[in-house]
């Protein structure tokens, strides 16, 4: 039973991935740890996100704006290396508990914008060192919980006006660094029987939830779609709170 929520989990939340190029791992996430543990579900959706990001990136690899790419990896690889510093130095309970404050906050906060009429690109008003700032933040959620799209949509709404363009640059960003990801899991041990296993029923739903993803992304209204989104993060983050 578990092992079919998961499935369920991963084929809604790489839908909304490839739609978006973000939030997926946001939202798969917390009842991922829920169901598996954390080091499995890191294991998994890592994985998993990276197969989703690289098919969307070899799909629109014509719209990646290289120049914001370069400047997005070099920060949150900065982050990235902070975060899994953190995950091993700070007991698991608090970090379980501040993420899953974080991703309740997210949501929350992206729901009332768009119930409000903001727009994300609102955030052009912060000066470019605290967007960079963001970036490394993003990369650090990256690093401890696979999740750093929610911070780096704040950066690249900003400098990708175009969602095609954002959502192969934004997809390039999970290829690149979730490789370093794999590489740091592989080698704590993360990849079991038991968690191979679960990727490889995991494996043909996602392409399917990329091939629902890519016929949604032309059609949709965006402003709705954000506000379901966002409403997810909620309750995922909820799920993973009072657990």
């Amino acid at each position: 039973m578990k092992t079919l929520i998961l499935i369920i989990v991963l084929i809604a939340a790489n839908t909304i991935q490839a739609i978006t190029g973000f939030a997926g791992p946001l939202i798969s996430m917390p009842p991922a740890i829920v169901l598996v543990g954390v080091d499995q579900a890191k294991a998994i959706i890592t994985f998993i996100g990276w197969l989703a990001a690289l098919i969307v990136t070899i799909q629109n690899f014509k719209y990646i704006k290289w120049k914001e790419l370069g400047k997005m990896i070099l920060f949150m690889f900065i982050g990235m290396y902070l975060g899994i510093l953190l995950f091993d130095a700070l007991p698991l309970n608090a970090l379980l508990t501040f993420y899953a404050i974080v991703v309740l906050a997210i949501g929350a906060k992206n729901l009332l914008s768009q119930t409000l009429r903001k727009k994300e690109r609102s955030s052009h008003k912060l000066p470019v060192p605290i967007l960079f700032l963001v970036l490394i933040i993003a990369g650090m959620m990256q690093g401890m919980f696979t999740s750093g799209g929610s911070f780096l949509v704040v950066y690249a709404a900003v400098m990708l006006t175009d969602k095609t363009e954002f959502r192969a640059t934004v997809s390039t960003v999970w290829v690149i660094l979730n490789v370093f990801l794999m590489y740091n899991h592989f080698q704590w041990g993360f990849y079991t029987p038991e968690t191979l296993k679960l990727i490889g029923l995991s494996i043909p739903p996602v392409f399917a939830s990329i091939y629902i993803g890519n016929r949604i992304h032309d059609r949709l209204n965006a402003e709705a779609f954000l506000t379901f989104t966002y409403g997810l993060l909620i309750v995922s983050g909820g799920i993973l709170l009072f657990t």
